[in-house]
């Protein structure tokens, strides 16, 4: 996935360069771009037709890719998009993807309640 690469990129990035390179125009272009990634991967799954074939093929390689990511992240590298999407798969697969809910659960729980309880301000 692109997404992958971006993110390697961006986590490569902030530990050589510190947390400002986050803001420097490059970064914020391949973060915009990574959200829209994400923004058209749940538009699409939001309109497909056989959830089935969505899960089987498609599921697995994008948790792998985008909670793996979410995950390890510095928190300033995250993106809010990731929970957006996470909630457009369950709601659209339902019960194809209910064997995964743990999974994205865990992911995504203890990384964002570390983030809202270090700083409420910054990440509302």
């Amino acid at each position: 996935l692109f997404y992958k690469t971006l993110s390697d990129n961006v986590q490569a990035a902030i530990p050589l360069e510190g947390e400002g390179v986050a803001q420097q125009p490059l970064m914020h272009l391949i973060r915009a771009t990574q959200s829209e990634i994400l923004k058209l991967i749940a538009t699409w799954i939001s309109k497909s037709e056989n959830p089935e074939v969505v899960m089987e093929n498609f599921i697995p390689p994008l948790l792998e890719a985008v909670l793996g990511n979410y995950q390890t992240s510095m928190p300033i590298a995250r993106d809010t998009q990731v929970l957006e999407t996470m909630v457009t798969v369950v709601n659209r697969l339902r019960e194809h993807i209910s064997g995964e809910v743990v999974k994205i659960f865990g992911a995504v729980f203890e990384s964002t309640l570390e983030m809202i309880n270090e700083d409420f301000t910054v990440y509302p």
